[in-house]
């Protein structure tokens, strides 16, 4: 198997086991969860180290409690604060390092 894809969607726990599996997806899948609410790419030049890596700056943001401060500005007051506590809830699920610790994919569309 050939690996395909880009750097910033790419499971972290690949890089120690150079295998992919369902989990690797679920932690892509995640990684497009925060691409749609952010509106940008996941990986970007920038001089905040922090903001590189949109996963990691993601979950940063999700852990504070804070994940409203990184949405893209045209969704700003119109989602729903539940339905950003759990977006984020289920991103930061799809995006955990290990991935025995991820759900499934049949979870993640049932809203876990």
């Amino acid at each position: 198997m050939s690996l395909k894809g880009s750097f910033g969607y790419l499971d972290p726990e690949y890089f120690r086991t150079l295998q992919l599996t369902n989990k690797s997806d679920v932690y892509s899948f995640g990684v497009v969860l925060l691409e749609v609410l952010c509106a940008r790419p996941p990986i970007v030049n920038s001089k905040q180290r922090e903001e590189i890596n949109l996963a990691e700056w993601g979950m940063f943001w999700q852990k504070e409690g804070q994940l409203e401060k990184i949405i893209d500005p045209l969704l700003v007051g119109h989602i729903n604060q539940n339905s950003l506590r759990k977006f984020g809830e289920i991103t930061e699920k799809c995006l955990k390092p290990q991935g025995a610790d991820r759900p499934n994919m049949l979870d993640v569309c049932f809203g876990i």
